[in-house]
């Protein structure tokens, strides 16, 4: 195991209400094994924020994905959710068999229960996806050297 160089870095949009959280939401449907009805829940927020230690090239990564306007913070392994910030907007999308009343009723104990509300109907959390769809501002911090982790002992 050797030691690597990684920096403390804080990222955020530089535009508000540039942040897309997409949660996807599943339920089995009955006597069809294998088979799930989806809603997914497409939440806007105006700010955000994430931090954590990022490598040399994850760092120049950041910067590309910057200059494209399209940036999946979740997917550097280094960087951790700080927040989320005032909600902008709250839609929905159902797969087919998905009807409209399924969908009320989902909307209704989400907005008294939030996931609790929805795991009670049946519901189980499929996944979350966010986007940044705007330029970034990322503030670098300190160099910091790291035990590099060796994988093959993993």
């Amino acid at each position: 195991m050797g030691v690597i160089k990684k920096y403390e870095v804080s990222v955020e949009p530089t535009y508000k209400k540039s942040i897309t959280e997409l949660v996807t939401f599943r339920k089995p449907i009955e006597g069809e094994e294998g088979k799930y009805h989806y809603i997914t829940q497409d939440q806007g927020w105006r700010w955000g924020k994430w931090v954590g230690l990022v490598t040399e090239e994850e760092l120049a990564e950041l910067r590309e994905d910057s200059e494209r306007e399209s940036c999946e913070p979740d997917c550097y392994e280094g960087l951790e959710m700080d927040y989320l910030d005032d909600g902008v907007w709250l839609y929905y999308e159902k797969s087919e068999n998905v009807t409209d009343e399924e969908l009320e009723k989902f909307e209704e104990a989400w907005d008294e229960d939030g996931y609790d509300g929805v795991y009670e109907l049946g519901w189980e959390d499929w996944g979350t996806e966010i986007f940044v769809n705007c330029e970034l501002n990322i503030e670098v911090g300190n160099e910091v050297e790291v035990e590099e982790e060796d994988e093959e002992n993993e």
